[in-house]
């Protein structure tokens, strides 16, 4: 019960003591989430020894194997496959897969296949409004070919609002596998 009031105040921050417990509250629950990821960045990068990392913007972006050819701009348009996780852990797992357009995935973790439209490539034109902060700023860069993982803080996803089967607060890691980029 008393957790569930100081949530209620949490959310409408009547007063100023109590929107900085809130503060607190989030930045305990960003650093647990950043936690989180750099330990899957911990494994990624010992699993797949060429891997680099790089930081675009608080979030975080392991690229496991390398393309070639134009990189993405802000504005240009990325086609690709990806595979969609929540970070509830310091590891990333079928378990926690809520979303992918990859059959071969869907397939290996018993999900229907039965809607071959489902597993299309996706092509992101990175101009519109509608993209995460967290996706975008992974993506830019990016070159046909580049397999990368992007991980970020909910900050940086869905935020406070659920999606889907994704909860509210959700850190998120997605698995890009970059077929095409287009920045005319």
């Amino acid at each position: 019960m008393k957790k569930t009031v100081r949530t209620l105040l949490c959310a409408i921050a009547a007063l100023p003591l109590l929107a900085a417990s809130c503060s607190k509250d989030t930045d305990a629950m960003y650093s647990k989430q950043e936690k989180y990821i750099e330990e899957i960045v911990g494994t990624l990068v010992s699993t797949y020894p060429e891997a680099t990392v790089d930081y675009p913007g608080e979030i975080v972006r392991v690229t496991l194997a390398s393309g070639d050819g134009e990189a993405l701009a802000k504005d240009g348009k990325v086609t690709l496959y990806y595979a969609g996780y929540r970070i509830t852990g310091g590891s990333i797992s079928a378990s926690n897969l809520f979303r992918t357009n990859l059959e071969e995935l869907a397939t290996e973790v018993k999900w229907a296949t039965t809607d071959p439209d489902a597993f299309n490539e996706l092509t992101i034109d990175m101009a519109e409004d509608g993209l995460i902060e967290g996706l975008r700023k992974g993506l830019e860069g990016a070159r046909p070919g580049d397999q990368l993982v992007v991980l970020f803080n909910s900050k940086f996803g869905f935020g406070r609002k659920a999606v889907g089967t994704v909860p509210a607060n959700s850190a998120l890691a997605y698995q890009l596998w970059i077929t095409g980029v287009d920045n005319r």
